[in-house]
């Protein structure tokens, strides 16, 4: 998983390459995709354990449009960070925070920016689809254990809470 420095780094190194979106099923973004927004996004919540925890990272938003000739470069995506900075700095005391990609195909999906390589002429990143998780699944694992080691269950996992 990118954080946003190391994508910055990327951009810098690349400065003068086309960036290329790569989705997980391996298809890609148009090449004529626009950045439309750079925003940030906090989360404040509390897990199936009990525990309160924070995240925040930056959310890109990819669109296509009709101009078939535009195309992305390194720079110009550098320069949309620093435009919005502003926005940005709202991060500073979050640590090192992961970049997402919202893009709409059939509907609206958020994607995690897993890696980055430069190439001779592109910079592609690789997109990453999302899924969900048991936040506290080690308590969450045993605390149905002893539930179901109390009820007589025999169940040496989680899977018939």
């Amino acid at each position: 998983m990118l954080t946003f420095a190391q994508l910055k780094s990327v951009l810098e190194a690349g400065s003068n390459k086309t960036v290329k979106f790569v989705l997980p099923d391996e298809n890609c973004v148009p090449m004529h995709a626009h950045i439309t927004d750079v925003g940030t996004v906090f989360r404040h919540l509390m897990d199936c354990g009990g525990q309160t925890r924070q995240e925040a990272y930056v959310v890109l938003q990819l669109w296509v449009g009709a101009d078939r000739g535009h195309r992305l470069k390194g720079q110009t995506l550098l320069n949309i960070l620093e435009q919005s900075q502003v926005v940005l700095d709202e991060l500073a005391d979050s640590e090192l925070p992961s970049v997402m990609v919202e893009y709409q195909t059939n509907s609206l999906s958020l994607y995690r920016l897993e890696d980055a390589m430069v190439g001779d002429e592109v910079l592609v990143f690789e997109l990453a689809a999302l899924s969900t998780q048991c936040l506290a699944a080690e308590r969450y694992a045993a605390k149905t254990q002893a539930l179901h080691s109390a009820a007589g269950c025999g169940c040496q996992t989680a899977c018939c809470s």
